[in-house]
């Protein structure tokens, strides 16, 4: 499975996107063995994860006490969301 094509139109954040929420997405890259049979937690670079998480709750803290709740971009929407 390669999971760069994996978090194509069904991930939720597509859901999001598809009705006009607005929505982060931390995406961290996988490695080959991503969801396959040689996939395993020693796997994980754990550091890694540790920065992206605490980015993520800085983000929501930021968005959470500003004066304005987000807007939606419809020019990030167009790039994310391939026409049919």
């Amino acid at each position: 499975m390669n999971c760069r094509y994996a978090a194509g139109a069904g991930m939720p954040f597509m859901l999001a996107a598809r009705r006009a929420i607005p929505f982060l997405y931390f995406y961290s890259d996988m490695h080959a063995d991503c969801h396959g049979l040689g996939d395993s937690p020693d796997k994980i670079d754990v550091e890694k994860l540790a920065r992206i998480s605490r980015l993520m709750f800085y983000v929501g803290v930021s968005v959470a006490n500003a004066d304005a709740r987000p807007r939606w971009d419809s020019d990030s929407y167009a790039r994310l969301v391939p026409r049919r």
